[in-house]
């Protein structure tokens, strides 16, 4: 297993987001890693094996994927590989968009066709572009451009908006979502949401049907769950990555929802992957 990583990019320079062509020889590979802002990817030649949080699965040219804050990843070349990467952050695009991305963190990966994925290379140079050439309402084009691509990229998923959950809800959830590895209160996402913590608390009740702390904590041991399938971080290392200031309370809540220890979790989800399968 590999350890887990952070990848951090510095967004307050008065850049929104960035484009980097990627080339990854064959049999190298990007360790498990996690990022502080959105990633879309498209693999335009090559092959490779890609791990998606805790799913593995092979990449050809016109595969393309998002990652948010939720999800971590790695890639190994099978053949020499050349990737567009967009880093971008959440003013890259309209807000009820950078919540949707939340909202369907780990589910966000297809193959385009060829003239799809031409489409979408062309996008992505498009959008660079108009970052470079600094022309009139250039911020406003690249951020529609950089909008056009990941809802294409969902079209393609098959992924549709929740219909009726009110905005406030998504607003919190997001937020929370992308903040869970921080020491966050509920008053803290009252505040991202200009409302009352009592107000917000039973706004999270009536529509998750968990307390604040409860939905927070399912946001935490999925994460950690992952974390231990996919690495080798220690009980205390995951602790902390996923939002934990104890190592004790982790491990008491880990027991009391999963109903094992983290080891023990680990251990027998390892055995699981490894075993043979059973034929029909």
């Amino acid at each position: 297993m590999n350890k887990l990583k952070i990848y951090k990019y510095n967004f307050f320079e008065g850049e929104s987001f960035v484009l980097r062509k990627m080339h990854i020889k064959k049999g190298m590979n990007y360790p498990l890693h996690w990022h502080n802002y959105f990633e879309f990817e498209i693999i335009l030649e090559g092959e490779g094996e890609h791990i998606y949080n805790n799913h593995k699965y092979d990449v050809l040219p016109g595969d393309a994927y998002l990652m948010s804050y939720y999800d971590f990843h790695a890639l190994t070349a099978k053949r020499d590989i050349t990737l567009l990467s967009l880093h971008f952050a959440e003013s890259a695009v309209a807000n009820e968009l950078s919540l949707f991305m939340a909202q369907h963190s780990g589910s966000l990966c297809c193959r385009f066709d060829c003239a799809e994925a031409n489409k979408i290379t062309t996008l992505l140079y498009d959008t660079d572009l108009e970052k470079k050439n600094k022309g009139i309402y250039s911020d406003i084009a690249a951020k529609s451009l950089v909008s056009i691509i990941i809802i294409s990229l969902m079209r393609k998923c098959g992924a549709e908006p929740p219909r009726h959950t009110p905005d406030l809800i998504l607003h919190a959830v997001g937020y929370m979502r992308s903040c869970f590895k921080k020491d966050i209160s509920l008053t803290d996402v009252a505040r991202e949401c200009s409302v009352t913590p009592n107000y917000m608390g039973a706004m999270i009740q009536k529509w998750t049907g968990l307390s604040f702390s409860e939905y927070l904590n399912s946001i935490r041991l999925k994460y950690a769950c992952d974390i231990l399938k996919a690495s080798d971080l220690s009980v205390k290392e995951t602790a902390f990555m996923s939002g934990y200031n104890s190592v004790e309370y982790f491990s008491y809540i880990f027991r009391k929802k999963i109903g094992t220890t983290p080891l023990r979790y680990r251990r027998e989800s390892g055995d699981r992957q490894h075993a043979p399968s059973k034929s029909c």
